[in-house]
């Protein structure tokens, strides 16, 4: 038979893991340049997982890349419930179209000229 403090041990509410307020998950993109936030980690990412962000956004990791020395961590402490506190992490870095920005195709430019296109008779 279980105690009633066993009963109410096992039903503690676990506090959802969040983030402070003004540290959203987000990002901004110009189609050249923007900043990526993530939310709440447990662990500094390693440098892939700044491509799988990217993607995630949905932006082109093979495009788009993190300016070298933008980095940005804040840390909190959190209580996750049943007196448990983890230390979270929030991260910011710039990020930035790869290459020449200039040099690249206009999406658009290209789009207007298809639509322009007749078909060619037979």
């Amino acid at each position: 038979m279980t105690s009633l403090n066993d009963f109410a041990e096992a039903n503690v509410p676990v506090q959802r893991e969040t983030h402070p307020s003004g540290w959203e998950p987000s990002v901004t993109w110009d189609g050249a340049n923007g900043v990526l936030s993530t939310g709440p980690l447990e662990a500094e990412p390693d440098a892939a997982i700044w491509d799988v962000l990217i993607n995630d956004w949905g932006l082109n990791p093979t495009t788009t890349e993190v300016v070298d020395g933008t980095v940005q961590v804040r840390g909190w402490d959190a209580n996750v419930g049943k007196g448990v506190i983890k230390r979270m992490f929030y991260y910011r870095a710039s990020i930035r179209a790869r290459g020449d920005v200039e040099q690249r195709a206009d999406i658009n430019e290209i789009i207007t000229s298809i639509r322009k296109l007749k078909p060619a008779k037979s």
